[in-house]
């Protein structure tokens, strides 16, 4: 048992459909992750065992689309019409090679991962970590994490997040990094101009983020130097 397990084949997992979405909420609180990399969401699970993730990585696909998460949001129905396929596990290969399944599709994430758990309570230090991630999920779709205050804000949320937050490494030099007043301030500031991104006009985030790459580009371009 526990580390000493050599054996990951003989046993019989549940059907999918079987599952307790609370079973998932309890098992992500302990081997699951919610992160920030590159200025993108990320959520992601880490076993040995393969088996635990395909079972999981199927249940996600099933549930998201049995309760449609994503009306909880205000005009859902304009949101860009996503396909929600079931996420294939991988090996990443180390010292003690392990299975991840990791979901990093915007949309996904916005319209089935945040909203699955947002609407279910974590008990442990997660949820906090959760809740965070969420926030920049949101202004990451919107488009506030292309802007200089949003990336600012992106940076101090994911520095107090995960074990991160353990860390005073950037105590001295970043104040504002555990200042949770001025992150509201800041989060206010971002918050109060215009998205950069109409998340309304059924355009992916992908595409979305492409555009506005290229009025940005043409604005420098046609912009005269001084």
């Amino acid at each position: 048992m526990n580390k000493n397990r050599q054996d990951f084949d003989n046993y019989i997992l549940p059907k999918y459909e079987d599952l307790s979405p609370y079973w998932l909420v309890g098992f992500v609180e302990g081997d699951g992750c919610f992160c920030i990399n590159k200025m993108k969401a990320q959520f992601y699970l880490i076993q040995k065992d393969k088996k635990n993730l395909n079972l999981i990585s199927r249940y996600l696909v099933y549930i998201s689309n049995k309760e449609k998460l994503i009306n909880f949001i205000d005009n859902s129905s304009r949101l860009p019409s996503i396909s929600f396929d079931i996420p294939k596990v991988r090996v990443k290969k180390n010292v003690n090679p392990v299975n991840v399944l990791t979901i990093g599709d915007q949309d996904i994430i916005f319209q089935f991962i945040a909203p699955f758990f947002a609407n279910r309570q974590m008990l442990t230090r997660k949820g906090f970590d959760f809740y965070i991630w969420l926030i920049c999920v949101f202004l990451i779709i919107y488009g506030y994490s292309k802007t200089l205050d949003g990336k600012k804000l992106m940076i101090c949320l994911s520095k107090n997040m995960n074990n991160a937050r353990y860390s005073n490494n950037n105590l001295v030099n970043d104040k504002t990094n555990f200042d949770w007043s001025s992150l509201y301030i800041l989060l206010k500031k971002v918050l109060s101009k215009e998205p950069p991104f109409n998340i309304y006009s059924r355009i992916n985030h992908k595409n979305l983020v492409e555009k506005y790459k290229s009025s940005a580009n043409m604005l420098q371009k046609n912009t005269p130097l001084h």
